[in-house]
């Protein structure tokens, strides 16, 4: 059985899931152990943006496309997501 290719943002997704960087080469391809484990250092670093760091260019007025080309980490669906509880006020 062929391995999906992830991309970026997808990996950082499963990374900031707690997945690790050897379970995520054994499901997918598309980076190597050294990416990967470069990704996960950025993420412990906070040099990708939290949750709350979204929600806060969300209630500035960015839209999800504009926070999706700014930075990496997070899926157009999670920002989406995030606005749409904004909207009903359960953040």
């Amino acid at each position: 059985m062929a391995k999906t290719k992830i991309d970026k943002n997808t990996a950082i997704m499963l990374l900031r899931q707690g997945k690790k960087p050897v379970q995520i080469l054994k499901k997918y391809r598309g980076f190597t152990k050294m990416q990967l484990a470069a990704f996960l250092a950025h993420l412990t670093m906070g040099t990708y943006p939290s949750k709350q760091r979204i929600i806060k260019l969300l209630k500035r007025g960015y839209s999800p496309k504009e926070i999706i080309q700014i930075y990496d980490g997070w899926t157009l669906m999670q920002i989406a997501a995030f606005k749409a509880h904004l909207t009903m006020g359960t953040y």
